[in-house]
């Protein structure tokens, strides 16, 4: 089976970003605990390397993983060429990944575009849910518009702590696929956004995806975002 990176919406304020852009590692590990201790004492290290704004945070999957053990390490930055500033390679990256050669293993590394971005502020420790489906569509532009309606159904009908966010991959297997992120503060309001698109307001906005995309796979997930560079 392809393997591909399911992650949460980066919940940031990225819309001043002319491309904002993400990259996406995918670890396995036998330890996930250990490794999210690890990305939370080494990210303010790797923000501060290039000195360049913005996030770094790791997802662990609930449903849907492709592979028991998997963990996904982000980082969101301004601009594919600030992203693309940084390197495995630079010493300062490898005195920390050396800490943890032991209970990962690298699987992949890919890298995002953001083309729907969420307006949600969070900073450094928060932790946030997430419910994430990999779509193919031949529209991707209506079909962004869509997610808007569908977002602000759900702010109109009690869901105001819900937010969407939407990611074109670039790189790997799913390359031109579009990864949706519906995020909550909690696991249990994924599920309630899960509940109410069974909803007549909700459904208005569903119907509207019949035909435009294909579902090639879901997940939910459990985030925290670990440093800030501002």
């Amino acid at each position: 089976m392809k393997r591909f990176f399911q992650t949460a919406t980066l919940l940031v304020s990225i819309a001043a970003f002319s491309q904002p852009a993400v990259q996406v590692v995918t670890v396995n590990t036998e330890d996930a605990a250990a490794y999210v201790a690890w990305a939370q004492d080494s990210a303010p290290v790797f923000a501060k390397i290039n000195n360049l704004p913005g996030v770094i945070g790791t997802c662990l999957p609930g449903a849907g993983a492709e592979e028991e053990g998997d963990a996904y390490w982000w980082s969101l930055a301004p601009s594919h060429a600030n992203l693309f500033t940084g390197s495995p390679q630079d010493p300062a990256v490898q005195k920390e990944t050396e800490k943890v050669k032991d209970i990962r293993t690298v699987r992949e590394r890919d890298i995002w575009s953001v083309v729907k971005s969420s307006e949600q502020v969070l900073t450094a420790g928060d932790t946030y849910a997430a419910w994430n489906i990999l779509i193919e569509t031949d529209s991707p532009a209506a079909y962004l518009a869509v997610l808007n309606e569908l977002e602000a159904a759900y702010h109109s009908n009690g869901f105001e702590d819900v937010h969407i966010a939407a990611y074109r991959v670039n790189t790997g297997d799913y390359s031109g696929n579009i990864m949706v992120s519906s995020s909550a503060p909690t696991p249990d309001r994924v599920g309630a956004i899960i509940d109410a698109l069974e909803e007549p307001w909700a459904q208005e906005s569903m119907a509207q995806f019949e035909g435009m995309r294909k579902w090639i796979r879901g997940t939910t997930l459990q985030c925290q975002v670990h440093a800030v560079n501002q």
